[in-house]
C-alpha cells in the first residue's frame, strides 16, 4: 500500500491520488469552480492551493491601432464540445494565452476570472519557501484548512 494520507491513513495500492489540477470538463455546461483544498498536490512552494485550473487569470491587457487583448494564463476547467479550436490550458509558468477584445463595451465570459490578494494580518513571510512538513504542522497548530488565508508560516 501506497503511503498515507495527511491523516495518516495508508492508502490501498488501488486508490488514486486526487490530479494535481481540475479536470477540464467537455460539454455545453459549465461545470463551476471545484472545492477548494481538492488539488493539495498542485500546490505551490508556499503550500498555496487551488491557484490554477478552475478559470483562466486575466492578468493584462493591452492594445494597439489594430488589436485589444488580454493575457490569460493558467487554464479552465471547462472546453466546449466539438471545439478543437478551444485554445489549450497552459498551466507551465512561462507560458499564456491572448484572449481577444472586439470591441469597448463590456465583456463576460464564465471561463475568465481574477485573483485578489491581500497579506493576513500579523503573519511573516519570508522570499525563502518553507518546507512542507513544517507547513503542515503549522497549519495543524493554526486551525486552518489550508486555504491561502489559513497559512501560518512556521517560527
Amino acid at each position: 500500500s501506497a503511503s498515507g494520507s495527511a491523516s495518516g491513513r495508508a492508502l490501498s495500492s488501488s486508490a488514486t491520488p486526487p490530479p494535481a489540477y481540475p479536470v477540464q470538463h467537455d460539454g455545453n455546461t459549465l461545470p463551476g469552480a471545484e472545492p477548494v483544498n481538492a488539488h493539495p498536490s498542485g500546490a505551490s512552494p508556499f503550500g498555496v492551493e487551488d491557484l490554477v485550473g478552475n478559470v483562466w487569470q486575466y492578468t493584462s491587457e493591452f492594445r494597439d491601432n489594430h488589436t485589444r487583448f488580454v493575457i490569460l494564463r493558467g487554464g479552465s476547467n471547462y472546453r466546449p464540445s466539438g471545439s478543437s479550436w478551444y485554445f489549450p490550458n497552459q498551466i507551465e509558468l512561462n507560458s499564456h494565452n491572448k484572449y481577444f477584445l472586439m470591441d469597448d463595451r463590456y465583456e463576460r465570459a464564465g471561463t475568465i476570472g481574477f485573483r485578489c490578494v491581500v497579506d493576513a494580518p500579523g503573519e511573516r513571510y519570508s522570499a525563502t519557501p518553507p518546507n512542507f512538513p513544517a507547513l503542515a504542522e503549522a497549519r495543524r497548530g493554526y486551525g486552518g484548512t489550508g486555504a491561502g488565508t489559513h497559512l501560518a508560516p512556521p517560527a
